[in-house]
């Protein structure tokens, strides 16, 4: 039986039994931790399949972005390596162009959406790179990401076409000081920023 949810468990990661991918590479500064779009959606994909899989203790309808820091992204088989999920998927620094924020506590199937209605509203192709600190943080090394954490943003927004607040249903998930934070940095640089629910875009 164990065997049974443990070859699950590794399909719905996408890693094949005899081995864990490697074909990442360290990347020190955050603003090179870029992810493209086509790979949000697949890890998206992959994060649906692992919270339907026998192995998982939250539904797909109730997993929050906490749960999956919890209970996923420090999983060996989703960060082999011990490196940010965009570490793990690439190899060469990707500049973020949109960064995207979300309240940690929000689900996570009403953050995808909300992305989805800034990527329509925007034409945005599956190459556009983002910023979403679940895929780009090093959680492993939480504590060396965070050092200096308002000059990176600082950096991440000044360098960025757009910044997309994602605000999910309930209004206590949009009262944050990083909220306003975002908002002050995009009128001193001038950078346009948007906000998205599962409703539309903004």
């Amino acid at each position: 039986r164990n065997i049974a949810v443990r070859s699950k468990m590794l399909q719905a990661c996408n890693v094949e039994s005899h081995g864990g991918r490697d074909k990442g590479g360290k990347l020190p500064m955050l603003t090179d931790r870029g992810v493209a779009l086509r790979d949000l959606r697949r890890f998206a994909s992959r994060a649906k399949a692992w919270a339907s899989s026998e192995g998982s203790s939250v539904q797909w309808d109730d997993l929050t972005v906490q749960n999956l820091h919890d209970s996923y992204m420090k999983e060996p088989l989703v960060t082999p390596n011990l490196r940010s999920f965009m570490e793990e998927v690439n190899c060469a620094p990707k500049r973020p162009q949109f960064i995207l924020d979300c309240a940690w506590d929000g689900l996570f199937k009403d953050v995808m959406s909300s992305i989805e209605w800034f990527v329509e509203a925007h034409q945005l192709p599956e190459t556009s790179v983002v910023f979403l600190s679940l895929l780009c943080i090093n959680f492993h090394e939480f504590g060396n990401n965070m050092e200096n954490w308002e000059q990176h943003l600082e950096s991440l927004i000044q360098g960025s076409e757009a910044v997309c607040i994602i605000f999910p249903s309930a209004v206590a998930h949009c009262l944050r000081y990083q909220v306003m934070e975002q908002i002050q940095l995009c009128v001193d640089h001038m950078v346009p920023c948007y906000m998205a629910s599962p409703r539309g875009v903004l």
